[in-house]
């Protein structure tokens, strides 16, 4: 509540000195409070206020950041479409800037979107592509994150030794980075889709 009312007032400052950069930062930071406490509504609200500022500026790197942070608010009001849209924007924002890390997490994002929506194929599709950007780039915690996603469009398909297979590979990928709270996860991974198996 505090946080709320110091960047509202920062916010009016910012307006009044015509710094619109630093208001749409400002705003963004109040969308961030309330995403935080899932009151989605007003953080959808406060970030489109941003992004409203930020085109006025072209302030790229803060509209990849909010429209971004929008697709994970309609992802998690299973608004599916919606969240679709809005990675789509980061995608091509970050293909005219040619940001190939930035893409794969685009694609990643996009391969979440298309999976829950019950696009298997396609949220296939967009993994792939993450995964082969990010072992190009050397990206190898992320490498493991797509292997690990992958394994999950198996496990919903019923293609539980394929599922198995990617899993494996992740946990390879988490063990060298030594992620250690991947590591666990990509165990029960293994564990749940061995159960599967029988």
């Amino acid at each position: 509540e505090k946080a709320i009312q110091y960047f509202t007032t920062a916010n009016e400052l910012f307006t009044a000195l015509s710094m619109v950069k630093y208001s749409g930062i400002s705003l963004s930071k109040i969308a961030e409070i309330y995403d935080r406490s899932s009151i989605y509504d007003k953080a959808i609200d406060f970030y489109f206020q941003s992004l409203k500022k930020y085109d006025v500026v072209n302030f790229i790197e803060g509209k990849v950041i909010n429209l971004e942070r929008l697709g994970n608010i309609y992802s998690e009001m299973r608004n599916f479409s919606k969240a679709i849209e809005m990675y789509e924007q980061c995608l091509k924002i970050d293909e005219q800037r040619n940001d190939e890390a930035g893409i794969s997490y685009d694609y990643n994002n996009l391969g979440n979107g298309y999976k829950d929506k019950g696009d298997l194929n396609k949220g296939y599709e967009y993994h792939q592509k993450a995964l082969e950007i990010r072992k190009k780039l050397g990206m190898n915690l992320e490498v493991g994150v797509s292997l690990g996603n992958i394994a999950n469009i198996f496990l919903e398909q019923r293609n539980f030794k394929k599922s198995l297979e990617y899993h494996k590979l992740a946990s390879e990928v988490f063990i060298k980075t030594d992620a250690q709270v991947r590591i666990a996860q990509s165990y029960n991974n293994i564990s749940d889709v061995q159960i599967k198996l029988g």
